[in-house]
């Protein structure tokens, strides 16, 4: 067959077992290239789109673009479709189907999480894989296949699940870090270079030839593998991220990273709903840790595909043994609530409780405890409530039981800051919303570096959008007034200061490069120091990145 012919690719390499499909070629260096990536980022991938044909190429470009009659452009996210001006609704930036794709050639992938895009767009270029067209357009994850640049071809097709045979790993087509450990221990055994990779060497050793041949993927792919649930630490039983202390991350229950889209919250949040599965009459205390994470595998499975939202709803779970689950991390907007009010302003907490079952004292105190956090983290957190009593919800969610105990006071943000009941539990401590004073004051500033862009008068630089004036810097174009600041194709202070949001806190890039996160991230700084909210990062907002707190 030609190179020209649009393949399937296993449904495991989607982000929501799709079908999706490439070039031939595409597909031969995407499985190989990605293998690598797995195993030098310890980061599983998620394909999220490849080949589009041109109806689908039209249907998307409408669902985010909507048609202005203008006959001249306003800015850069607008698109020429059918002789008039096309205005981006927000969501995916999607090129015109009077210019063409390359989704409609089979040619481009749109790859997740970022680890994995920052090694492709460093090192893909090997493998055919360019982000010519992704940077341009400001998408990190877009990527485009130009044969004429692969070094690799001579490997052929790398046959994930034939790999995954091999080496004793759980069949799913799909190389991720749990098969590169496996592939790793199958190296060692047979006297090769321990690395996890399949070059043309564990290739050989291995038996297949890289051609669709050798030992070959089931028809129907088989369940996906998981991770292995880890105990939770004997000295702290916590583990912290996003400034959110857990018994289980992410990363432990679930192969799929947080949805891209998914954002800390840009709003003051005043409060929480508490939710349960509205399962039926089950008993879910009876469940393993294994269990419970399949149960929360299935409700994420849910929301994204019969419900249509970008990730599993909730913030946090909570079993029956008062052990916490991380769903999209409790400083990220929620999802859950019943609307875009109550989901910008609440957390939504879920316990895992069958419609009879009654919340026991372990997971009300570990409810409590995560309260106690939320509290620290975001002072002006005042109310509680059940799912059934947000303004935009119309249901009986959390049920009887856990709203008497609501009522009655069982539940509130007085806890202790604990993600786990019975173990030494290390305590975030509360952060200040005040600025320091005095000695402190002067010590943090002495941490912190100095503005680094020019602040004379009619010159007063700052961190900014591309579309600002010549004082906004973005990083993605030179400034004249401001000549030293870029290296290659982001700004040096700039991406300083995103390291700093990302080590107080923030879901942050460092890519030196201001964008809609950056902007986001200021925002909720600046409201947290008691400054103006405009996105501009000044000196005002870069000592603030050193000295305030995060919220």
């Amino acid at each position: 067959m030609a190179n020209t012919d649009i393949v399937a690719l296993p449904n495991s390499w989607s982000n929501r077992n799709r079908d999706e499909s490439l070039r031939r070629d595409a597909r031969d260096s995407f499985s190989r290239m990605i293998a690598r990536a797995v195993a030098e980022t310890n980061t599983n991938f998620q394909l999220y789109d490849a080949y589009r044909s041109r109806a689908e190429q039209i249907s998307l470009f409408k669902k985010h673009y909507y048609n202005t009659g203008r006959s001249y452009k306003k800015n850069r996210n607008e698109r020429w479709y059918g002789g008039t001006v096309w205005a981006w609704r927000g969501g995916v930036r999607v090129a015109s189907p009077d210019v063409g794709s390359n989704h409609e050639d089979g040619m481009a992938i749109d790859l997740h999480p970022s680890a994995i895009q920052n090694w492709v767009i460093k090192n893909g270029l090997r493998f055919g894989w360019s982000w010519d067209e992704g940077k341009r357009n400001n998408e990190r994850w877009h990527f485009r296949y130009i044969p004429s640049k692969d070094q690799y071809k001579a490997e052929g097709y790398l046959d994930h699940a034939a790999v995954q045979k091999v080496v004793g790993a759980e069949v799913d087509g799909k190389i991720g870090t749990g098969t590169v450990q496996k592939i790793k221990d199958w190296q060692k055994e047979h006297g090769l270079k321990v690395d996890g990779k399949v070059g043309l060497d564990t290739k050989k050793a291995m038996g297949l030839t890289g051609k669709g041949e050798g030992i070959q993927a089931p028809s129907t792919p088989s369940k996906p593998s998981v991770p292995i649930p880890p105990k939770p630490d004997e000295t702290t039983k916590t583990k912290l991220d996003g400034g959110f202390r857990y018994t289980y991350l992410r990363e432990d229950w679930d192969t799929q990273s947080t949805d891209s889209r998914v954002h800390l919250f840009d709003h003051t949040v005043k409060g929480a709903y508490l939710h349960y599965p509205a399962d039926g009459n089950v008993t879910l205390a009876k469940e393993s840790v294994e269990q419970t994470m399949e149960r929360l595998r299935r409700y994420r499975k849910d929301h994204q595909d019969v419900q249509g939202w970008f990730d599993i709803g909730y913030q946090v779970a909570f079993d029956q043994r008062g052990y916490s689950y991380q769903l999209r991390g409790a400083n990220m907007e929620s999802g859950a609530n019943g609307g875009t009010d109550s989901n910008n302003e609440a957390t939504a907490f879920l316990l895992l409780l069958g419609d009879e079952e009654e919340p026991t004292k372990e997971m009300i105190s570990a409810v409590n405890g995560f309260l106690a956090q939320q509290k620290d983290v975001f002072p002006d957190s005042t109310y509680l409530r059940g799912h059934q009593e947000s303004p935009d919800a119309s249901t009986d969610c959390p049920g009887p039981k856990v709203m008497t105990l609501l009522q009655n006071g069982s539940f509130s943000f007085k806890g202790t800051p604990s993600a786990v009941p019975g173990g030494s539990v290390s305590t975030p401590s509360k952060p200040s919303t005040k600025a320091p004073t005095g000695k402190a004051l002067f010590m943090a500033l002495i941490d912190a570096p100095d503005f680094p862009l020019l602040r004379t008068t009619g010159n007063l630089c700052y961190y900014g959008p591309e579309d600002g004036p010549k004082e906004s810097v973005s990083g993605k174009k030179p400034n004249s007034l401001n000549p030293g600041d870029l290296s290659g194709d982001h700004s040096i202070g700039l991406k300083e200061f995103q390291k700093q949001l990302a080590k107080r806190g923030y879901t942050s890039t460092d890519d030196g490069r201001y964008g809609d996160q950056t902007e986001k991230n200021v925002k909720n700084l600046q409201r947290v120091a008691g400054l103006k909210e405009d996105g501009k990062v000044g000196p005002q907002t870069w000592y603030a990145a050193w000295i305030f707190p995060v919220q």
